[in-house]
């Protein structure tokens, strides 16, 4: 879901939608019960991504940090549930930027990232997303309440031409 700059909102369904959400968005109210992503997860697998394609580009990493890296991933896999998965310092402190135009189709090659606080190196993904576990080390890992509820109002449809749309 998008806020337009005219305060309203726009529903973009990827894939599949429930069959009944035609006459859920007519009946102009939605109840809305999510849950957001586990950023802590999500965080550590982009690090065991990067960590992977840089043992295949580079050959396995050697080192305190390769060492600490190597321990988180462990510990994940060896989780009882997706619940019970330890936060990762680490993962919490990546650095990740992205851009929109690939700009190389390695899957993984070493780059720099120029900051005004000096250069971070890291690894970019597919040519397009920049990963580094050596800017920064997180110690502290907020735990947030991750669901969430809100009754949605739906106006009526609006009416116009695409012109634009981001893959």
């Amino acid at each position: 879901m998008r806020n337009t700059p005219a305060g309203e909102f726009i529903l973009l369904v990827d894939g599949r939608a429930h069959p009944d959400l035609a006459a859920m968005l007519a009946s102009g109210e939605i109840d809305l019960d999510a849950v957001l992503p586990n950023w802590g997860r999500c965080k550590l697998a982009l690090l065991k991504h990067a960590y992977l394609a840089a043992c295949l580009t580079y050959g396995v990493l050697e080192g305190e940090v390769a060492d600490e890296i190597r321990r988180d991933l462990v510990s994940a896999r060896d989780a009882k549930s997706r619940q019970d998965v330890p936060m990762s310092r680490l993962a919490m402190g990546l650095t990740v930027c992205r851009t929109y135009e690939p700009t190389t189709d390695e899957p993984a090659i070493r780059a720099v990232l120029h900051e005004s606080s000096g250069a971070v190196e890291g690894v970019l993904l597919v040519g397009r997303i920049f990963v580094s576990w050596s800017s920064a080390v997180s110690e502290e890992v907020p735990e947030a309440d991750r669901r969430v509820s809100r009754t949605l109002q739906v106006g009526a449809p609006i009416q116009g031409t695409v012109i634009s749309v981001r893959p």
